[in-house]
């Protein structure tokens, strides 16, 4: 029952074939951006390779971890603890500890021993909380580097590269 309205109808078949047919070039591309199907190539084995090369070889890239095991020797200036990271992170890390070096002003608070206050630069009035050792054994700053990143803010680096600091 379905079929026959199709093949009954003179006017609709007249509007599929003069408007919805030749319009299938839209559609596909509707449905290809709909999908993220965006492959403006018509050879798929070119396509995969564009792919591998520019996101996952990227990807291995900026984090693969660095060794010296693997022919791969660090400069005398990077600390042991960073050696063997992803290079995003060591190059990351090597920028906030130059910038900590001019934060002089790292206090212990007195209750705990891993909870340390940092004077901010910019503003002396404001101090930032750096906490080494949370329950779950990570260190923490409550500015907002810290909070954007999740990695290692000049106050960690700060606080780290105090002669009376040890932390690990």
């Amino acid at each position: 029952m379905g079929i026959k309205w199709k093949a009954e109808s003179l006017s609709l078949r007249q509007w599929f074939s003069r408007t919805w047919i030749p319009e299938y070039k839209r559609r596909v591309w509707a449905y290809r951006f709909r999908f993220r199907l965006l492959v403006n190539t018509n050879n798929g084995l070119e396509r995969q390779n564009k792919v591998l090369k520019y996101t996952y070889l990227e990807y291995v890239k900026n984090n693969a971890v660095s060794s010296e095991n693997f022919g791969r020797r660090y400069q005398t200036c990077i600390p042991d603890f960073l050696r063997s990271r992803p290079p995003i992170f060591l190059k990351h890390c090597m920028q906030k500890m130059k910038a900590a070096l001019a934060i002089d002003d790292v206090k212990k608070v007195k209750e705990t021993g891993s909870r340390y206050q940092v004077r901010n630069q910019s503003d002396n009035k404001k101090t930032f909380e750096v906490v080494l050792d949370n329950s779950k054994g990570m260190p923490s700053c409550e500015c907002h580097d810290w909070n954007r990143t999740l990695m290692p803010c000049k106050h960690i680096c700060a606080v780290l590269q105090s002669p009376d600091v040890t932390w690990g």
